[in-house]
């Protein structure tokens, strides 16, 4: 074995080099604390520097909420706050005085500081692929035969295919596919069906029987068939790779990189969405495939585990421009550090975005907007086609984990959380679980994706934009979340784990009217929210086709009735099957269940490895 690895990179990340710009600065992330006389004493969270102002000039520093120029900010306070019109003067010396203080933050200042790295130096440390299967086995045999012709199976790696088909037929077949590709090929795929999961979870309980209950919600068998369980199959795959970067693959992908539309050198770091582009076939984007050798998975493994200064070092971005962190807010600023982790890598996705509802076109960058609205006839195909390039033009940095990919890497050598086994918006909650776990890590999301294709036909359901937007239960349990993040202050993932359990635990210990209580209002949070968004861009477009125009009308029109009524729809969705009057009883029940596995989780996970490595040395 190696004591280190080489990465190399086959297209260039390098940014080029952009002229001296006038310096980009944004209000610091403070806390506030009032005293007498109108005056506040404001401290920063990140350096500890403090000042005192007026409430008046806070007001106003909150409003200098972006990276801008001073010149930029001193118009926009002009311009947004009656009392400063004509006071441009008396702005600037404020401004300029706050930034001598140290409270304004510079991106030329941050960009420098992240960028004077070394290269990392990590152990050859193996790395777990994970297929994650369901009743597909044509699709799993074209992902298998695409990793091979595209590039090679790896010695190296560790390849499972975890199997979650619900009919006996689909089981059988994927099998013996696995069987007959290894022994046609000479590779060692595991195939871990339903007898390897069960061996597996008895395992597990035979050396944790305290926790029993716990690995079964985790990891057990569901019996109701049309309950969503994507969960279960990543809570196994981060079981069987303990200690290991982990790979997980659905297995409708087809293993291939595909280059974004428009490749940019260097990188981002921001927290804005992907981007987006439209097409009416396949045959659109099947241009962008890259003969790029290098096996995707080489490219999730030269960064996950790198601190942020050492992934810029690697990818030889020494200089990097401060317009590429243009974007961050004030409360990014704890996570884009320099010793901040990279904890999950994702790409983009050509084909089925797999994403379940259409509502996310409506609130799309200008240019995806022009994509999509290249006719009205394009358009109304386009509102249910589900062919879209979904990602990013340049290798980009978030600290948001809003949305995983079809191939999402995970850096398991650290305390990961589990995924919640039922109903989707699995990945979403298991970004905010993760967040809550390591505050400083980041998600890095490669410039190229991979075609999604789905065997079946999946169409967006044209109609949901005339109906108001509803929790499901993870949305909204992630929503709930996120606030209360920055109110626990350890920095140890093991105690913020426990953290997190009690967190669940509170949750599950509320009443119907409590819990209904808050649902009501972080459905009126949502929805207004939605609507002040969509309100915004409809001003910001006035230009706009009206086809698309009056789309936007309806979903505002929808969500504003629904806010003027009782909430009747209680996850509407996920818990459809569950008697109306059961609901909050069952998500509580679940939420219980699911801190009761967060506590016992380190010691299944520490149970796993060994297991797994018993496993390994009896071969």
């Amino acid at each position: 074995m190696n004591d280190t690895i080489n990465y190399s990179f086959s297209f260039s990340y390098n940014q080029p080099a952009t002229p001296t710009e006038p310096e980009l600065i944004m209000f610091d992330d403070c806390r506030v604390y009032q005293l007498p006389d109108d005056h506040v004493l404001i401290r920063s969270k990140q350096s500890g520097i403090q000042t005192l102002v007026t409430n008046d000039v806070l007001y106003s520093l909150h409003k200098c909420d972006s990276f801008k120029t001073l010149d930029q900010h001193i118009s926009h306070l002009a311009a947004t706050i009656p009392e400063l019109q004509g006071q441009e003067t008396d702005i600037r010396q404020i401004l300029t005085s706050v930034q001598q203080a140290g409270l304004m933050v510079s991106a030329r200042a941050l960009a420098t500081e992240l960028s004077h790295g070394s290269p990392a130096v990590q152990a050859d440390l193996p790395l777990s692929l994970c297929i994650l299967s369901c009743d597909r086995p044509r699709a799993l045999e074209r992902l298998l035969g695409s990793m091979l012709s595209n590039y090679g199976i790896n010695p190296g790696y560790a390849y499972h295919v975890i199997d979650d088909s619900r009919q006996k037929d689909s089981q059988l077949r994927n099998r013996a596919l696995v069987e007959a590709f290894n022994q046609e090929h000479g590779t060692r795929i595991n195939y871990f069906g339903l007898e390897e999961q069960a061996w597996f979870q008895q395992q597990l309980e035979s050396s944790l029987p305290g926790h029993s209950a716990a690995i079964n919600f985790l990891i057990g068998r569901y019996q109701n068939e049309g309950t969503a369980s994507y969960g279960r199959t990543r809570n196994l795959a981060l079981l069987l790779s303990v200690g290991r970067r982990l790979i997980l693959l659905d297995d409708d992908i087809v293993y291939h990189k595909h280059l974004a539309p428009k490749v940019e050198a260097g990188a981002r770091i921001s927290p804005v969405p992907r981007d987006a582009d439209f097409y009416a076939d396949n045959r659109e984007w099947e241009g962008f495939a890259s003969d790029d050798p290098a096996d995707p998975a080489s490219e999730f493994n030269a960064l996950l585990g790198c601190t942020l200064e050492q992934a810029l070092a690697i990818l030889k971005l020494e200089r990097l421009p401060q317009e590429r962190l243009a974007e961050l807010t004030p409360l990014d600023l704890q996570a884009v550090q320099k010793d901040a982790r990279i904890m999950v890598a994702g790409c983009g996705t050509f084909g089925d975005p797999g994403i379940a509802s259409n509502d996310w076109l409506y609130e799309i960058n200008p240019t995806a907007r022009k994509s999509l609205l290249r006719s009205e006839t394009f358009y109304q195909e386009a509102r249910s086609r589900r062919n879209v390039w979904s990602g990013r033009h340049a290798l980009h940095f978030s600290p948001r984990f809003v949305l995983l990919s079809q191939m999402t890497g995970l850096d398991n050598r650290e305390l990961l959380p589990p995924y919640f086994p039922l109903f989707r918006n699995e990945d979403f909650l298991f970004g905010e679980n993760l967040q809550f776990l390591h505050p400083k890590s980041l998600m890095v999301d490669f410039p190229w994706a991979l075609p999604h294709l789905p065997l079946e036909d999946r169409r967006w359901d044209k109609d949901s934009i005339s109906r108001p937007i509803h929790y499901g239960v993870l949305a909204f349990t992630a929503d709930y979340l996120a606030p209360v993040r920055s109110d626990y202050q350890s920095t140890d993932p093991s105690v913020r784990l426990q953290a997190l359990g009690r967190h669940y635990f509170d949750l599950g210990a509320l009443d119907d009217v409590n819990l209904g209580q808050l649902l009501r209002d972080e459905t009126c949070g949502l929805q207004c929210a939605r609507i002040q968004r969509l309100d915004k861009i409809l001003r910001e477009y006035p230009d706009a086709p009206g086809y698309w125009a009056d789309d936007v009308r309806k979903a505002i029109a929808a969500n504003q009735k629904d806010l003027m009524t009782p909430l009747d729809e209680l996850f509407p969705h996920c818990l459809k099957d569950t008697p109306r009057n059961e609901r909050l009883q069952h998500a509580r029940e679940l939420w219980q269940q699911f801190g009761q596995s967060l506590v016992a989780w380190e010691a299944i996970r520490q149970a796993a490895q060994q297991i797994s490595q018993n496993g390994a040395q009896s071969e």
